[in-house]
């Protein structure tokens, strides 16, 4: 009989013991046990079925099928995507996305109560076969091309889309937290600066126009300008480019978005840094990270700042491309990932040819300096702060966020 005919499968006996099940919403034959040989007999019948598992999901939808008939003492299996938060009316096995009903003598209806599982779940579950391009690195992260990271950030109401960096212990407590950046890029200067008006000498006084006095007892002649790149910083809490984004890139304007660790440590000298010790640079471990000149002076040496926005760092660009495709032992300075097409052209964190993007990280070494991301695929640790150049803010979302979709730029994670 075809589906929709008015049959129902009534029972299903097998001769050497195997279990089969017979899934009536989408009229097909599952097998849960099968021995090497046996003979087994489907009878259907016009009636209701004597041995049909009814599934009542809390979630609509979210089950392969509400209606399943087995052998006598036999089971059936209900499959879906979501978190299994228990099960009622029936004897059952709750197994990896699985719920097993067993030893099924009559009509059974089962009560599933599902929920949507979090983003931190799914991550770490996905890390285990590397779908979605999910990788444990120094946290669990998206590496490739185009790994499926895609996610609407809620913006005041309005969905934005951003791309998922990994998950990683950066909470303000230790906590896990996932690092998102916005796609697309917006223009500034690192640091333009402009942190004082201050006076000085000018002994040509070359425009009057500007505010100016004249101090007669040392007859020099002073003018009020800002101090530009000389008071330059790349501290990032201390630069202009986080005093404009940290008034956008809130918690209250961003829904479900966390505070997060953001570690500072700088290096002078990278020019054989890989991946590794681009991640201990910035967390001051094995010697590879020094605080550098704006923050050992003036900032106590600070380099753990917790705040809502930042940038990616270093290690991320280097970690973001496949290790198959760009081997870890290939640094990411010049006559590395330049050489190595794959290294930046198979990187999501790339971006492109034409442009450079700013990283967070400070050049130790010098105030004015700071790390970016060079068109042709290396890192440069000495991009000038003053330089108005692309960048693409990064934010922390809540471990326990819940999520529906898939991931892909047609069908992203939305947040419930």
């Amino acid at each position: 009989p075809t589906k929709g005919s008015g049959y129902k499968v009534k029972s299903i006996t097998c001769k050497s013991g195997s279990i089969l099940s017979w899934d009536n919403d989408n009229w097909l034959l599952e097998v849960e046990k099968l021995e090497s040989e046996d003979l087994c007999n489907i009878d259907f019948t016009t009636g209701t079925g004597s041995y049909t598992v009814t599934a009542v999901p809390s979630i609509a939808g979210s089950l392969d099928s509400t209606s399943k008939t087995t052998t006598e003492n036999g089971q059936v299996t209900f499959y879906t995507d979501l978190a299994i938060d228990s099960v009622s009316g029936c004897t059952n096995e709750i197994s990896d996305g699985k719920v097993i009903v067993k030893n099924v003598t009559s009509n059974t209806t089962c009560n599933i109560n599902l929920k949507f599982p979090t983003l931190a779940t799914l991550i770490k579950e996905k890390s285990i076969t590397h779908e979605d391009g999910i990788y444990e690195e120094n946290g669990y992260r998206y590496e490739g091309s185009d790994p499926n990271n895609y996610i609407y950030m809620v913006n005041n109401g309005s969905n934005e889309l951003w791309r998922i960096i990994g998950l990683f212990p950066d909470g303000e407590n230790g906590e896990d937290v996932i690092r998102v950046r916005k796609v697309g890029y917006e223009t500034a200067a690192y640091d333009n600066g402009n942190h004082t008006t201050a006076y000085f000498n000018n002994t040509s006084k070359t425009n009057n126009k500007l505010l100016a006095y004249s101090d007669a007892i040392s007859n020099k002649n002073y003018i009020a300008a800002p101090d530009i790149c000389t008071r330059c910083v790349k501290h990032w809490p201390k630069t202009t480019l986080y005093t404009t984004l940290s008034s956008t890139y809130t918690l209250a304007n961003y829904k479900n978005t966390v505070n997060y660790k953001m570690y500072l440590g700088g290096a002078h000298d990278i020019s054989s840094y890989k991946s590794q010790d681009l991640y201990d640079m910035e967390r001051m471990l094995n010697n590879k990270g020094t605080a550098g000149t704006s923050s050992s002076t003036s900032y106590n040496s600070t380099t753990i700042f917790t705040g809502s926005v930042g940038l990616m760092y270093p290690s991320d660009y280097g970690y973001a491309v496949l290790s198959s495709d760009c081997a870890r032992t290939i640094k990411i300075y010049y006559g590395g990932y330049d050489n190595t097409a794959a290294c930046h052209n198979n990187n999501w964190l790339y971006q492109g040819s034409n442009s450079w993007q700013w990283l967070i990280s400070p050049n130790p070494s010098f105030d004015g300096n700071a790390f970016s991301v060079n068109a042709t695929g290396p890192l440069d640790s000495y991009k000038s702060v003053s330089f108005s150049g692309p960048f693409s803010p990064v934010m922390a979302l809540k471990s326990d966020v819940k999520v529906t979709g898939s991931g892909t730029k047609t069908d992203p994670y939305v947040m419930e």
